[in-house]
């Protein structure tokens, strides 16, 4: 019984994020990801994937906002801000600083990315967003 209530409640999704890593993600009856990895490279490719698979919408609005790029996606009312980030460097400095890093933080950081890029190929004939505002070759390979 137990066996068969631990297998109604989870589906399961198996990716591989390179070098032989595999991650499992498990959602819940409720949605709820379990990700389950052998190591924090592959963890955080699973974050980024799930978290891509939730929220990519709201993801992809935050990196815009950040960088100062919301205007060309989001229309005019956008304009004064995206001048504000772009004036306050926000993306070059984020970029200058990354080398500053500890080796491990920037190969997780990748890995995020990398989960959230491959989701965004697998989802790419379904994406519920503009494809403007998904633009995936906008995105950094690194932090």
């Amino acid at each position: 019984r137990i066996l068969l209530f631990v297998t109604l409640l989870f589906s399961l999704n198996n990716l591989s994020c390179g070098n032989k890593n595999t991650v499992t993600i498990y959602r819940d009856t409720w949605g709820i990801p379990h990700i389950y990895a052998k190591n924090e490279i592959a963890l955080t490719y699973g974050m980024g994937y799930a978290q891509a698979e939730d929220r990519l919408g709201q993801i992809m609005t935050n990196y815009r906002w950040a960088i100062g790029r919301m205007a060309e996606a989001f229309g005019p009312n956008f304009i004064e801000h995206d001048y504000t980030q772009r004036v306050w460097r926000h993306a070059e400095v984020s970029e200058e600083k990354y080398s500053q890093l500890p080796p491990h933080l920037q190969k997780e950081l990748e890995s995020f990315i990398a989960g959230i890029k491959a989701f965004m190929r697998e989802d790419r004939k379904s994406t519920r967003l503009n494809s403007s505002h998904t633009d995936i070759s906008r995105m950094p390979s690194s932090a």
